[in-house]
């Protein structure tokens, strides 16, 4: 009887490793089927590995290993936490691989099945025993000619307006954001950078004595315990200033006025993005797509420069 088998592979950051001194590990025991841990390479040791890959055979029906390998995923997504690890599982990864036609070229000199490398979960029939064949992901270098680098320099000193320690920050911040390989992580990070950047100034004055009235209420209220009460003063201080969407609408459009990013101006691409960050941050499904985030991330970056070098460079040439 056919029978299938799930693979799936997860990559750890540079900063973790698995201390096993083989290329593969066998785990038995701790499931109703045996696990098979390897690195990919029949020479690659798992300790000198970043990618990591579990297979388990023996099912029944293919719904069966889907169900049995979301799982063991869960389960997996639990023990690197307890572990202190992280480990991108490839549900938000760029997607990509090679085509059947390129695929079948390759089966024709291998003699076998061949199968994309998939990062993240697959399921297969346990009698292919296929090859994996893997594409390494886009790596896109933007290169400065030494005149750009010359001349930018020159516009910020002719522009001669220091850094505040809340744009210093706000640059390191971003500079981070290029080190992060996960367009969710890039796109929050970017907006620490700009969050950094936004003070909340005091609402109208009848907004302040509306909010100050529902403060007073709430202190003479006997009807809730303390620490309830405390809760809700907290809560009700903040209403006294503008909230952070309106803060950031108001302060993206005094440094950039009516700049577009994404066909938007700014403060409605301010409002997008904060948009997909609290959805986010406050896990609302359905979630913002890969595509979707990376679009943004891809515009807020320079949205975010713009913003840092708006006051310094308006003088310049």
């Amino acid at each position: 009887m056919d029978d299938y088998t799930f693979r799936l592979r997860i990559n750890l950051p540079k900063s973790s490793q698995l201390a096993i001194n083989t290329p593969t590990h066998e785990m038995s025991g701790l499931f109703e089927y045996q696990i098979e841990l390897s690195s990919g390479g029949p020479e690659l040791l798992l300790k000198d590995s970043n990618r990591l890959i579990f297979r388990a055979s023996g099912f029944e029906t293919e719904q069966e290993a889907f169900d049995q390998a979301e799982h063991f995923s869960d389960v997996l997504m639990i023990a690197l936490a307890s572990l202190k690890m992280g480990a991108d599982f490839g549900a938000r990864a760029p997607k990509g691989g090679f085509t059947k036609y390129g695929l079948s070229k390759f089966e024709e000199s291998a003699g076998k099945k061949i199968l994309n490398d998939v990062h993240g979960m697959m399921v297969f029939p346990s009698d292919l025993t296929p090859a994996f064949l893997s594409t390494a992901p886009p790596t896109v270098i933007i290169g400065r000619n030494p005149s750009d680098f010359e001349k930018a320099l020159s516009s910020a000193r002719i522009g001669n307006i220091p850094l505040s320690n809340r744009e210093r920050l706000a640059f390191d911040i971003f500079s981070s954001s290029f080190l992060e390989g996960s367009q969710d992580a890039r796109l929050l990070t970017l907006m620490m950078a700009l969050e950094v950047l936004i003070t909340q100034i005091p609402r109208p004055q009848e907004s302040i004595t509306l909010v100050n009235s529902f403060i007073e209420t709430t202190r003479e209220s006997s009807e809730i315990s303390e620490s309830e009460r405390n809760s809700i003063l907290g809560s009700l201080s903040w209403l006294l200033k503008e909230s952070v969407s309106q803060a950031g609408r108001r302060f993206v459009t005094e440094r950039l006025g009516k700049e577009e990013y994404m066909e938007m101006e700014c403060d409605k691409f301010f409002n997008h993005c904060y948009a997909i960050r609290s959805e986010l941050i406050h896990g609302h499904e359905p979630f913002p797509t890969r595509s979707e985030v990376s679009a943004a991330a891809a515009n807020l970056e320079t949205l975010v420069a713009d913003i840092i070098t708006a006051e310094a460079m308006k003088n310049a040439p």
